[in-house]
């Protein structure tokens, strides 16, 4: 009996310590993490330093356990992805090798992911969405011509020879009486008696066809630009000709001003693109996180979507700084999680009190859960749910989230107010190299009627 007892107790205190090796194994919740700015931030892997708003809710967790918590970070970065032959890599894939009981941070919960892990009540709802830099208002020389389209400045650019060459035609035959200024002008009494010494010599008919053509035109240009001209088409048959093209002249001259004036005063910011086709067809670079929702969603997209064509310009990484730094430049453009996005707006607008991004208008996959993820049949799934719901009840949740992205509220206003910007030299360049090539062409002008004068006076 001596040694039985013996025996008893020993084996009784052989099982007390592995019960309570095992117990001190499990008091630790071990914790998969891997960065979702705003929620986690990671750095390094063993041990990862682990910082971030959702911080807080993990020690929450620990605190309502009573347990501690180690965290594990990936070797192959990313949120997960699964391989042909089944397994996992990336943050689902600890979790899937049973290495940590939990994610730290929030996972899009997917029909796919459903058979293999569980997920805890939903913590947030997002969409996907692309940004690209919100473009900056630049100075423009071709700004004088934006009132209009160029297929509009072409059509008037038509209908100008075709009113030209219609008042020559019918002026062809017509004496050509300019109206020159009376009073005393002397230069302009000269021209008159010149032009009536010329009238009784009879001028050829090639002078006399060239001088119609050249007062048809510069007539029917000084009155588009409501400028005066020395002389004005006269007879009735031009009349209807004339009447229209002044009524039109007044007409696009006003619109003119006016749009010239409304783009002055509120400019209008061009896009890059507002959704997929017209991203896809500017060719700007994308980048899509490792193993994401919608790096997964690209890949796997018809062939004749224009996801699937993202593919040719997607940069693909998991380094979170680099991606940050290559949006707010203007790198590329995003494709990810609302929330991200207006991460990254909140943290540009920290550094330069401006919004750096705009959110094109198309959203994508609708609303996606967002749950923490637990090994399949984990029973601390069961302990975590109820201390995610009362703070999702209690709206700590939301708290938490709105504080990490608190300077997106300022953006809309600042957007509409980043529109007008005082004018600067280059945008007056359109102007003053037309008034340069029109002085240019005077002193050609100038040059070859002292020539033609000198030659005249010669014969």
């Amino acid at each position: 009996m001596g040694r039985s007892a013996e025996m008893v107790v020993i084996w009784f205190l052989f099982t007390a310590r592995v019960i309570g090796n095992e117990g001190a194994n499990r008091s630790c919740i071990r914790v998969a993490v891997e960065t979702w700015e705003p929620y986690l931030l990671v750095r390094g892997t063993s041990p990862p330093r682990v910082s971030g708003v959702m911080l807080e809710v993990i020690d929450t967790v620990r605190k309502k356990l009573g347990r501690c918590v180690q965290f594990k970070a990936p070797e192959l970065r990313g949120m997960g992805q699964q391989l042909p032959n089944g397994t996992w890599i990336g943050l689902l894939g600890v979790i899937f090798k049973k290495e940590a009981d939990m994610s730290g941070v929030m996972v899009s919960v997917t029909d796919d992911r459903a058979r293999y892990f569980d997920f805890s009540v939903p913590i947030t709802m997002d969409e996907k969405v692309l940004a690209h830099k919100w473009p900056r208002l630049e100075s423009d020389m071709n700004g004088m011509f934006k009132p209009f389209t160029s297929e509009l400045w072409l059509y008037l650019g038509l209908v100008f020879l075709v009113v030209c060459g219609a008042t020559f035609l019918i002026q062809w035959r017509q004496p050509i009486e300019p109206t020159f200024s009376t009073g005393t002008d002397e230069a302009s009494e000269e021209k008159m008696i010149q032009w009536k010494d010329d009238k009784g010599k009879g001028m050829e008919e090639r002078e006399h066809s060239s001088k119609s053509l050249w007062y048809s035109c510069f007539w029917t240009f000084s009155s588009f630009i409501g400028q005066p001209c020395p002389w004005y088409p006269s007879g009735q048959s031009i009349r209807i000709i004339t009447g229209i093209w002044l009524l039109l002249a007044m007409v696009v001259s006003n619109v003119y001003r006016s749009n010239l004036k409304a783009m002055l005063i509120l400019p209008k910011v061009r896009l890059p693109f507002d959704n997929m086709e017209e991203l896809v067809s500017s060719g700007i670079k994308t980048y899509l996180p490792a193993q994401s929702f919608v790096y997964n969603a690209m890949i796997n997209a018809p062939r004749d979507s224009a996801m699937y064509r993202l593919q040719k310009q997607a940069l693909v990484h998991f380094d979170a700084r680099k991606a940050t730094e290559g949006v707010l430049s203007g790198l590329h453009a995003v494709f990810t999680g609302r929330i991200i996005v207006w991460y990254l707006i909140h943290q540009g607008f920290e550094r330069t009190r401006q919004c750096p991004l705009y959110i094109a208008s198309e959203t994508f996959f609708g609303a996606v859960t967002f749950s923490y993820a637990f090994a399949k049949g984990s029973a601390l799934m069961h302990e975590v749910n109820p201390i995610i719901q009362r703070l999702k009840e209690a709206g700590i949740l939301d708290h938490i989230t709105n504080n990490a992205i608190s300077n997106v509220r300022f953006c809309s206003k600042f957007q509409t107010e980043a529109a007008s910007r005082p004018l600067e030299l280059g945008d007056f360049y359109g102007v003053l190299l037309i008034y340069l090539g029109g002085l240019i062409f005077s002193l050609f002008a100038f040059v070859a009627e002292r020539y033609n004068h000198r030659h005249t006076r010669r014969r």
